[in-house]
């Protein structure tokens, strides 16, 4: 009832799965952790972002929208999702990418294509930049009789943040089912909208679990990055009319310290969590996203911050086709002819 009157389109399996990962535990020193397998939406090869596309596109086409526009890199996840659900609803779809157009189309940007969108490469501009021309193909599109409906980047809004209020309702669910006591959740921030509802969830509700908020972008430093998920979440519960019961600040702490040199610039410990829960769990993850998160949470266990007497759970929100991008990082040591 909380979400009954936002409008909202089908495009997840849901809800997605929850699985005890025993071989990874045991790889890390941890028997209680968790995987919530958001890589199993089920649109495009699964990921956060068909959840809150669910949110978007529903506004989008009770407002009559016909073509969806949306920006980011050119390997974004989300741009992806966003291609594919337009596909399925009969919706057009611009991209509009700050990259130059590469030679070959290849992992996301091969999907967009596929998927019947148009693709605008900008170049190497700056985000306000690419808001710009954003907006600009927007009103060239309604001045041409169109229906334009822009979803800002990476769908971080309160609107599309709505669907992790659902999720992690979804997964309270889960847990109350299978009786697990899960009292960390670990989940990465790119753009903030998925760690803004979780924590908006977690605030209205009393702060039921630690929420730790792995970096994997980290434009403007920690205070900043520490606002947006703050801000999003303040809306999001303003829109929904409901008081937290505990300051959204003090439902989640913040790391950049997994990050490395920076967006989509895999790191080593990224890469060794990758091995060792694909070899483990036959679970894959990507080395922009994900994979920083799963060493983000080895470390947390290791350093106690994660207690081995306390279940955790990592939220996996996709992008296993990152892998595809630099394969050359994941290639089988060749030994030398005899």
């Amino acid at each position: 009832m909380l979400l009954a009157r936002f409008p909202r389109v089908s495009l997840c399996e849901l809800p997605t799965p929850v699985h005890l990962m025993p071989r990874f535990g045991a790889a890390v020193g941890h028997d209680k952790l968790y995987i919530k397998r958001d890589d199993l939406t089920g649109l495009a090869t699964g990921g956060n972002k068909a959840r809150k596309l669910e949110f978007l596109l529903g506004e989008a086409l009770e407002q009559g929208a016909d073509v969806i526009l949306t920006e980011s890199f050119a390997q974004s996840n989300h741009c992806r999702q966003t291609a594919a659900a337009c596909a399925r609803l009969g919706l057009d779809c611009v991209l509009v990418f700050a990259s130059v157009e590469p030679e070959m189309y290849q992992a996301n940007l091969l999907l967009d294509h596929l998927a019947g969108a148009r693709l605008v490469f900008a170049g190497e501009i700056s985000l306000k930049e690419r808001n710009r021309i954003l907006n600009q193909e927007a009103k060239q599109l309604e001045q041409a009789g169109r229906r334009p409906y822009v979803i800002p980047f990476g769908g971080s809004v309160p609107r599309g943040a709505l669907a992790y209020v659902d999720a992690t309702l979804e997964l309270m669910r889960q847990c109350d089912e299978r009786r697990i006591d899960v009292r960390h959740i670990v989940i990465c921030k790119g753009t903030g909208g998925t760690a803004a509802g979780v924590a908006a969830t977690s605030a209205m509700l009393g702060k039921l679990f630690e929420l730790h908020v792995v970096a994997v972008e980290g434009e403007g430093g920690l205070d900043h990055m520490r606002a947006e998920i703050i801000d999003i979440a303040d809306e999001l519960l303003r829109i929904l009319g409901r008081r937290p019961l505990v300051p959204v600040a003090d439902t989640f702490t913040l790391y950049d310290n997994y990050l490395g040199a920076g967006y989509s610039i895999p790191t080593q410990e990224g890469i060794a969590a990758i091995r060792t829960l694909a070899s483990t769990e036959g679970i894959f993850l990507g080395p922009v996203h994900a994979g920083k998160g799963v060493a983000g949470l080895s470390d947390l266990v290791r350093r106690g911050s994660i207690p081995p007497s306390e279940a955790a759970l990592f939220w996996h929100t996709g992008g296993v086709t990152e892998l595809f991008v630099r394969p050359e990082l994941f290639q089988p040591e060749r030994r030398g002819q005899g």
